[in-house]
């Protein structure tokens, strides 16, 4: 997974939000090798979060050999700063998505009697 992080520039706020919709987004969910894609914003900051899950360690060095992903990640600089990224591999103590079990009546009963000793 690739993990990447910038701050977008007060100033070019609305033209970053037009690129990234226009332009950015359509072309790395068309990247071949690409199986997720994700966006996160720090509350009250311009600092942006970017994760893009990809089918293996070979789609993304195509990616990254692309002239058009270069030409991308030349764009993206015009409208931030303090970009960086880390390529992340899973976890072989967490290896997937985990979720809670999820609680039945009888669980909650049981804390609230123990609860009440």
């Amino acid at each position: 997974m690739l993990k990447a992080e910038w701050y977008i520039d007060k100033d070019k706020l609305q033209e970053y939000a037009k690129w990234a919709k226009d332009e950015a987004v359509p072309y790395w969910l068309s990247v071949p090798g690409v199986k997720e894609l994700r966006g996160y914003r720090e509350p009250s900051s311009t600092l942006v979060l970017f994760e893009m899950e990809f089918e293996s360690y070979a789609a993304f060095g195509k990616m990254m050999d692309e002239p058009k992903t270069k030409a991308m990640l030349a764009k993206t600089a015009t409208y931030t700063n303090g970009y960086k990224w880390s390529l992340w591999d899973a976890s072989p103590l967490v290896p997937g998505l985990l979720r809670p079990k999820k609680r039945t009546q009888t669980d909650y009963s049981l804390f609230f009697t123990i609860a009440r000793a």
